[in-house]
């Protein structure tokens, strides 16, 4: 009785050793990072290179069914969250991902990275008394670079590229689950290999962010997204004879390999190096062949890219399509100014321009902070938001026609939401543009 008396003191938290606050660093662990209900811990045994633990923060609970559901909700995006990391830096044979609590009842989770041929391959790692378990200690320099990488780890994946380079792999990811859907509304048979591992990780984190990490399939809003584009971007082009387009943070784009252009179209794609390096490289390793002239214009949309396209033989005193999808959120006023003023002497007038943006009410939006926080450790936050999109468009030369996804123009059968009507004021809101570029 006395055993179980004591036992039940534990549970209620008496003399937790796991109770925050905690110290950063002790005889059993390091501190990796906070999160947002838990901290990750690099433990001091690394017997299996990269064990961790992951402790609940916010109380002292001893179970998950102690647990709310937000606070589950929680821990469990942080689980996922503390697993990727760990397996980006050790690449094990495998994972283990324990809860016991049957020594220190505080709800925490062991991620215990396996090894084929470790000391207890193929069982479980504990022996009894835990004591006669093997305790390897790497020499303080080793420890503290693991510490480094898996802090960098937790931002997202461990990649040359910069966030918003990432970003375009998330989309190639998005591209590539809805060319396997069943009727998928578009194909994009390169989409797969140019997100690579990366694109889906950052995709599925991104999808646990926003309480979707169950959600399988293609997302609807950028499926929506692409599919407009694709038919919006044709239509200028035939409509208008156009036959210069220029696509604006090009990123992992195929449209170049897998529209069909008609003939004469020159296709210039305008991204930073990084990308180029990673999609060149796929592109020729698939023996990809663009359907148009394409050129790739190694440039950064930060600073002032209009000589470059010229250089790689753009002509600006003709109509040309431009192409801005997913970009301008991710840039700060500054840059958003500055590509409008590039747009403004390079586009000549009749030109087309087709891009996407959000309000300020997006990025204002408690039901977005977790969302809006993941992009902001993946090294791409958004920035920017435009209140009026067709009175911004008007201010800068363009005349504009404003779409909201799910309305019949961007729906194709795959919006799941509501449309609240535009006349509600105040809600979050995406948009989808198109314009046209009047004379100064």
């Amino acid at each position: 009785m006395a055993d179980k008396t004591k036992w039940a003191a534990l549970v209620a938290g008496a003399g937790c050793p796991m109770d925050a606050p905690r110290p950063a660093s002790n005889d059993r662990w390091d501190l990796v990072a906070p999160l947002s209900v838990s901290s990750l811990y690099l433990t001091k045994n690394q017997t299996y290179r990269g064990q961790c633990q992951l402790i609940f923060d916010s109380r002292h609970v001893a179970r998950l069914d102690q647990l709310s559901l937000p606070e589950w909700t929680s821990l469990a995006a942080d689980i996922f969250t503390a697993q990727q990391a760990v397996t980006r830096v050790v690449a094990p044979d495998h994972v283990n991902v324990e809860s016991l609590g049957n020594v220190v009842p505080h709800l925490h989770w062991h991620i215990i990275p396996r090894y084929v041929g470790d000391p207890m391959w193929g069982a479980p790692i504990w022996r009894l008394p835990l004591d006669s378990m093997p305790d390897t200690r790497l020499p303080d320099e080793e420890r503290a670079a693991l510490l480094a990488r898996l802090r960098t780890a937790l931002a997202g994946p461990v990649t040359d590229m910069t966030g918003v380079g990432l970003s375009a792999r998330w989309v190639a990811a998005n591209r590539a689950l809805e060319t396997e859907h069943p009727s998928p509304l578009y194909r994009d048979p390169y989409a797969r290999e140019l997100a690579g591992d990366a694109g889906f990780d950052v995709l599925y984190s991104m999808r646990t962010a926003s309480g979707m990490g169950t959600f399988s399939g293609p997302d609807p809003y950028l499926t929506i997204r692409t599919r407009f584009f694709d038919d919006a971007l044709l239509d200028a082009v035939r409509d208008s004879s156009i036959d210069q387009v220029v696509l604006l943070a090009a990123g992992m784009d195929a449209r170049a390999f897998r529209l069909e252009w008609p003939a004469g179209v020159r296709l210039f794609e305008v991204d930073r190096n990084d990308v180029f390096k990673h999609k060149e490289a796929i592109l020729a390793r698939m023996q990809a062949r663009p359907a148009c002239d394409r050129r790739v214009v190694e440039q950064d949309l930060s600073q002032s890219w209009g000589s470059a396209l010229v250089h790689a033989g753009f002509d600006p005193r003709r109509k040309a399509a431009f192409l801005a999808e997913g970009l301008l959120h991710y840039l700060d006023e500054p840059a958003a100014t500055s590509l409008f003023e590039v747009l403004r002497g390079t586009a000549a007038p009749g030109s087309w321009l087709g891009l996407d943006t959000i309000n300020p009410e997006v990025l204002a939006s408690p039901f977005m902070a977790t969302y809006l926080k993941k992009l902001a450790q993946l090294g791409c936050p958004w920035k920017f938001s435009v209140a009026d999109p067709g009175a911004f468009m008007a201010a800068r030369g363009w005349q504009a026609t404003v779409v909201l996804p799910g309305e019949p123009d961007a729906n194709f059968g795959r919006w799941v939401l509501p449309v609240i009507p535009r006349t509600i004021a105040g809600m979050p809101r995406t948009f989808l543009i198109q314009a046209t570029r009047i004379a100064d």
